[in-house]
């Protein structure tokens, strides 16, 4: 069975994969405040260390910081699948398609789960 993140390419695929499943039902927007996304993944971390141990946190401050976030975020941005626009940040209309194609290193009912998860965790 998939479920193993191993390497920055399958955490930025399994993220990616999150994005596009929100986007597909219907919840393309959040806060462009890093600090909402950086609390929302913390806390799928502690719940699934083993789907995100790829990616790392500073907990030193009153937040959760992830450079490795900030970096994928900034990746899609640059690659069309995220816009930034105002205080909100969009998956992109184009980005549902790459969907059908993406090739993700998680089961898709993994994926329905954590999306699930995630829009708990980001409100």
């Amino acid at each position: 069975m998939r479920n193993n993140i191993e390497t920055y390419q399958q955490l930025s695929a399994f993220i990616e994969a999150i994005l596009l499943k929100r986007k597909v039902a219907g919840k393309a927007e959040f806060t462009s405040d890093y600090t909402d996304l950086y609390k929302c993944f913390w806390r799928l971390k502690e719940n699934h260390p083993k789907l995100f141990k790829r990616l790392t946190f500073d907990t030193n401050g009153n937040v959760p910081i992830s450079t490795d976030l900030d970096e994928i975020l900034f990746d899609f941005k640059r690659s069309g699948i995220i816009d930034v626009i105002g205080e909100r940040i969009i998956v992109s209309d184009s980005a549902e398609n790459r969907l059908k194609k993406h090739r993700c290193a998680v089961s898709d009912d993994v994926v329905d789960e954590i999306v699930k998860e995630f829009d708990l965790n980001l409100t």
